[in-house]
C-alpha cells in the first residue's frame, strides 16, 4: 500500500489543528496523517508513534476512501475507520522483504544493503503465554479459510484439552459465517477483546519482537532466505525464551470506576 501526499496547505492546516489539540490520542492521529502525507511509510509512522501498524493502515485506507476531512472527522469523534473483510485481509499481519533500520543504525549512520522486494510473508499465529509455545500458519492471505486452518492446528496441538480458550481481536474473519459454523463442533472458544485495543493483545508484543529480530538491520539476498529466517524464528524460539518471558506478561494498568 503506497503512501499518499498532502499539499503544503493541507499540512499547515493539520499542524495548526495539532497545536490546538489537548487530546493526546487525537493529536497523535493528526501527526500520523501528516507523516503519511509527507511520504513516511506505514512502518515508520507506526514506530514513530508507537502504535499498531494495522491502525495506521486503517487511517491510510480511510483517507483513500473519503479524503483527509472524512478521516479527521472520524478521528475527532473517537471512532476508528471500518473496512470490508476483503480490505482487512489485505491489511492483516504481513511482512515485506525490505530492510528496516532501527534508531541505532540511523544514529550511527550504519550502512545496510536493501532491496525493493515486494513479496510478502503472511503469518497467522497464536501464542500460549504460559508455555511460550506458538502455533503458526504461513499463508497467502489471512482470511476465514486460513483462520480455520490455524484453529485446526491448535486443536491438534492440544488433543486432550476439553476446551481451548483463544483470545482474539475483532478482525472480521474471526466473526465470519464460515468460522462461526466451524466453531459449532470445535473445542475452541473465542474471547473477543474490546475494539481497537492492541495494547491488550499480547501476541502484538510477539509480532513486534519478531520483526525486531528478523527485519531490523537485516538484509536478505533472496525471498527464500527471508522466508527461511521467518520460519526459523519460531523453530528456535527457545533462544529468546528469557526475553519473551519478561515481554509476554499480563502486567496491565487496572482502574476502578466508582
Amino acid at each position: 500500500m503506497d503512501a499518499f501526499r498532502l499539499t503544503a496547505r493541507q499540512i499547515e492546516k493539520l499542524k495548526a489543528l495539532h497545536r490546538k489539540q489537548r487530546d493526546r490520542r487525537f493529536a497523535d492521529r493528526i501527526k500520523g496523517v501528516v507523516l503519511l502525507g509527507s511520504g513516511w511509510s506505514v512502518a515508520s509512522v507506526s514506530q514513530a508513534l508507537l502504535v499498531d501498524e494495522k491502525s495506521v493502515r486503517l487511517w491510510l485506507e480511510k483517507y483513500r476512501q473519503g479524503g483527509v476531512d472524512e478521516l479527521l472527522a472520524l478521528m475527532y469523534q473517537g471512532k476508528e475507520p471500518s473496512l470490508t473483510e476483503e480490505q482487512q485481509e489485505q491489511l492483516a499481519k504481513h511482512l515485506d522483504e525490505n530492510t528496516y533500520l532501527d534508531s541505532n543504525a540511523i544514529r550511527h549512520h550504519k550502512e545496510l544493503k536493501s532491496n525493493c522486494g515486494r513479496k510478502r510473508v503472511n503469518i497467522n499465529g497464536a501464542v500460549d503465554i504460559d508455555t511460550l509455545e506458538t502455533v503458526t500458519d504461513f499463508t497467502k492471505s489471512v482470511n476465514s479459510q486460513s483462520t480455520i486452518r490455524l484453529l485446526k492446528k491448535l486443536e491438534a496441538k492440544h488433543p486432550d484439552a476439553k476446551k481451548i480458550h483463544l483470545i482474539v481481536d475483532n478482525a472480521t474473519y474471526y466473526k465470519s459465517k464460515l468460522v462461526k459454523e466451524w466453531l459449532k463442533t470445535s473445542r475452541i472458544k473465542l474471547h473477543f477483546l474490546p475494539g481497537y485495543s492492541p495494547n491488550l493483545n499480547l501476541i502484538e508484543r510477539l509480532w513486534k519482537f519478531f520483526k525486531k529480530k528478523i527485519l531490523y538491520n537485516e538484509y536478505y539476498e533472496t525471498y527464500e532466505e527471508f522466508l527461511a529466517a521467518c520460519k526459523n524464528f519460531f523453530r528456535c524460539r527457545t533462544k529468546y525464551r528469557d526475553e519473551l518471558r519478561s515481554l509476554l506478561t499480563e502486567n496491565f494498568h487496572q482502574y476502578q470506576i466508582t
